[in-house]
This record gives structure tokens, sequence and C-alpha cells, in this order.
């Protein structure tokens, strides 16, 4: 094969590979290659580095097209010709560039669908905050009414033991009333019994004199 080289104070490149058949009873690969540049004899690697100095793609599809590829090529998307189309134009550069973008485009992504997991996370959050909020205002007001239930049961006792205050003052007063009323009466009594005893020492007396006449 002859590579154009593009510049007349330059010669061509021709590249020759001769393949010839072996045993693969001696163990090789059935097949043997040889390669010679401009009739020197070279190896495959040196090959592949002149055609890549030369920017020529052997497997972009837009510079060679083989019979055998007409299928595959007519059937690339508009993206699989877009990228053959810039391998075509043998700047690498662009291509290198698209290859680029399309890793930022690719991290971008990436990016948004951690962001979307993120803002998902966050309203996940935010939904289980106001689901405690809600029962913490719940437990506040349960909190509220049950204070609210002690207050209003420590006004009844202190009503009911104010009301048995109230009741044992009163009856502490009348027990005062009836026991000066007991000893009133009692100093009546006595003051009532005194005349009695009196008459019955005068009687005993008379008696005395009338058994000392007989």
């Amino acid at each position: 094969i002859t590579l154009a080289s593009g510049d007349p104070t330059k010669r061509d490149t021709v590249i020759r590979r001769d393949i010839k058949v072996t045993s693969k009873e001696a163990g090789g690969a059935g097949f043997s290659s040889e390669f010679s540049m401009n009739g020197q004899a070279c190896n495959q690697k040196q090959v592949v580095d002149v055609v890549a100095d030369m920017k020529i793609q052997m497997d972009n599809l837009c510079q060679f097209l083989p019979q055998d590829k007409v299928v595959e090529f007519a059937r690339m998307d508009a993206y699989e010709l877009l990228v053959a189309t810039e391998k075509a134009l043998g700047d690498a550069h662009l291509y290198n560039t698209h290859m680029q973008l399309i890793e930022e485009r690719t991290l971008i992504k990436e990016q948004l669908q951690h962001h979307g997991r993120k803002a998902t996370e966050l309203e996940r959050l935010l939904k289980q905050h106001n689901e405690q909020r809600r029962d913490y205002e719940r437990y506040e007001q349960r909190e509220a009414l049950r204070k609210e239930a002690d207050l209003v049961q420590q006004k009844i006792l202190w009503a009911k033991w104010q009301d048995l205050k109230d009741e044992w003052k009163e009856d502490k007063k009348k027990l005062k009333d009836a026991q000066a009323n007991l000893t009133r009466l009692e100093q009546q009594l006595e003051e009532d019994q005194r005349p009695n005893e009196e008459l019955e020492q005068r009687r005993q007396v008379m008696v005395k004199r009338l058994d000392n006449q007989r």
C-alpha cells in the first residue's frame, strides 16, 4: 500500500506486508507476517507509528470503506457518523475535544443524578421532620392538657381540704362551746346542790338531837 505524503518535497511511503502460511504442528499460529517500509524490513509497531503520524485511521470507515463494511456503515446512527466524520478529518484535537465534552457531560449527568438523590433525601428528611414536629406538637398538647388536669385535680383537693378545714374549725368551735356549756352546767349543778347539802346537814343535826333527848 502506498501512502501519499501530501508534501511534494517528501517521498510517498510504501508499506508491504507478506503473509506466509506456517505449519500448525510446530505450535505456531498457522501464518506469519513480514513488514517492509520503502523496501526496508520493519516490524508492525513501526508501521502503526508511521500511519498514526500521518493521521491515518485504518479503523475509520469514512476513510477506508471496504465492501464488507458497507452494511455496517449504513447501520450507523447520527452519533456514530459524527464520530467517524471527526476521525476522517484527521484532526485529533476535534475528536479529543468531543470525547472530553462527552466525559464532562457524563460527569454533569452524574452530578445531576447525585443532586437528585440528595434532593430526594432532603425531601424525605423534611417530611420526616414535619411528621416528628407534628408528633411533638401533639405531645406538647397532651402535656399541656395533663398539666391542666393535674392543676384542676389539685384545686379540687385544695377545695376539699379547705372545706374539711372549715368543718374542723366549726366542729372545734362547737366542741369548745359544748365544753363551756358543760362547765357552766356543772357549776350551776354544784350551786344547786349546795342548799340540799345544807338541809341534809341540818337534818342530821336534828336527828342526833332527837336521839340524845331519848
